[in-house]
C-alpha cells in the first residue's frame, strides 16, 4: 500500500504563541500536554503517565522512562530530550506549584498499567484537541499532528537522523517516510552552484527551540 506521508498543515510557532496566550492563563494542564506534544514529540500515552521524577531541569532533559504507569512503546523510546530554556522556566513554574508526582494534573486516578483507550487526562485531552480544531488543524488525531510537526521542524533544521533521534524511532525509515513533510529544498540551477531554498520552516524551528 502507498505511503501516507505527512503533510504539513501547521505553523508550529503560530500556535505556541496562541498557546502561550489563550491556553496558558485558563488551563495549564492543556497546555502543558500541548508543549509535551510539539516541543517534546511526547505520543499521549507518555504525556499521560509522565512524573516529575522523569524531569531533570538542572540537566536540561526530559527522560523518557518506563515508570510503574507505563512500560514504553519500544526499547527506542526509553531516551532523554532535550528542553527548550524558555520551556525549561515553565516547567519549574509549574513544578513549584505541583500537588501531584504527574506532570500533567487531573483529577482522575492513574488507569491500570495494561490499559489502553482511556487516560487519566482524557479530559484534558479533549478540551486540547476542541482548542487545536478551533485554530484549524483538521486532523484525524490532532495531537499526534504535533508531534508529526515536532519532527518535521527539527529534521529541517538539523536533519533526518536527528528528527529520528528526537522522535525516538528505532528505525530511521519510519521518521523519512511517516512523520516527515518536506520542509527544505534542493534545486539544481543550470549556470550556477546547487541552491538550497528553504520555506521558512528553518527559522520556525530555531524559533520554537530558542523562544520568541
Amino acid at each position: 500500500s502507498p505511503v501516507r506521508r505527512y503533510k504539513s498543515g501547521i505553523d508550529g510557532l503560530a500556535l505556541l504563541v496562541g498557546a502561550r496566550r489563550e491556553l496558558r492563563p485558563t488551563d495549564g494542564a492543556a497546555y502543558l500536554i500541548f508543549c509535551l506534544a510539539l516541543r517534546c514529540g511526547l505520543r499521549r500515552k507518555e504525556i499521560d503517565t509522565l512524573l516529575w521524577s522523569s524531569v531533570d531541569l538542572d540537566a536540561r532533559v526530559l527522560n523518557v522512562e518506563p515508570n510503574a504507569y507505563y512500560d514504553l512503546k519500544s526499547r527506542d523510546s526509553d531516551a532523554p530530550v532535550d528542553l527548550p530554556e524558555d520551556f525549561i522556566r515553565e516547567l519549574q513554574e509549574f513544578r513549584n506549584v505541583a500537588d501531584s508526582e504527574f506532570v500533567v494534573p487531573s483529577s482522575r486516578p492513574p488507569r491500570p498499567f495494561r490499559s489502553s483507550g482511556d487516560y487519566r487526562c482524557s479530559p484534558i485531552f479533549k478540551d486540547l484537541l476542541d482548542w487545536l480544531r478551533s485554530k484549524g488543524v483538521s486532523s484525524s488525531k490532532p495531537l499526534h499532528e504535533l508531534r508529526k510537526e515536532a519532527g518535521s521542524l527539527v529534521s529541517a533544521e538539523y536533519g533526518v537522523h536527528e528528527a529520528s533521534r528526537f522522535l525516538r524511532h528505532a528505525d530511521i525509515r519510519v521518521t523519512a517516510s511517516y512523520y516527515l513533510d518536506t520542509k527544505t529544498r534542493v534545486v539544481v540551477a543550470f549556470g550556477q552552484e546547487p541552491k538550497e531554498q528553504k520555506n521558512g520552516a528553518g527559522a520556525e524551528a530555531k524559533q520554537l527551540q530558542q523562544e520568541l
